[in-house]
């Protein structure tokens, strides 16, 4: 008989719900379906910027903002400039328009409450000098029709330029997520 055969037994681990998800989050378990679209969005006078790697889920699709510069941004600008919210020249605007009328920029938060968007993040990203790649988040998938990107980038000499694709191969594509979990 050991010193501790009386010894109680541990509490219970208490139930743990974590929260649902706020609709407009990309699914953290699904492999999303990938279409085959990539586009150059603007050209200026010292940068480029272009649209790959589109990739849909039955809530929304994402994509790579790829930015290539004709000199090295040697302070890192075009990176810091993504996550702060001076608007000036240097702030490279980005938006999209649905079919039906609904615009999403990269300006601000996303909106507060059920059913509030669409909405257009910035996930992650990375690169360095003269090349950089931006994932971007979209809520909710687009209806059927044109969805048009739209980039503005003054200090780089890109005025406001636009490109329109078809939603459906990205409504497709959302069919084809796959459950990981």
């Amino acid at each position: 008989m050991s010193f501790f055969d009386d010894f109680p037994p541990p509490p219970p681990e208490p139930e743990h719900e974590e929260p649902p998800p706020p609709p407009w989050e990309r699914p953290a378990t699904m492999l999303g379906g990938g279409v085959a679209e990539q586009f150059l969005l603007a050209r200026g006078d010292d940068a480029a910027v272009g649209v790959s790697g589109l990739i849909a889920y039955p809530n929304g699709f994402g994509f790579d903002l790829v930015i290539a510069l004709r000199d090295e941004d040697r302070q890192g600008r075009v990176f810091r400039r993504g996550f702060e919210q001076d608007y000036g020249p240097e702030f490279l605007r980005l938006g999209v328009r649905f079919a039906d009328g609904r615009v999403a920029t990269n300006a601000g938060w996303p909106p507060e409450g059920e059913g509030a968007g669409p909405v257009l993040m910035r996930q992650s990203g990375g690169g360095g000098s003269r090349r950089y790649e931006m994932n971007h988040w979209v809520w909710p998938l687009p209806p059927p029709g044109p969805l048009m990107f739209v980039c503005s980038w003054p200090a780089h000499g890109i005025a406001e330029a636009r490109v329109t694709v078809a939603a459906e191969p990205i409504i497709a594509a959302a069919g084809r997520a796959i459950s990981l979990v």
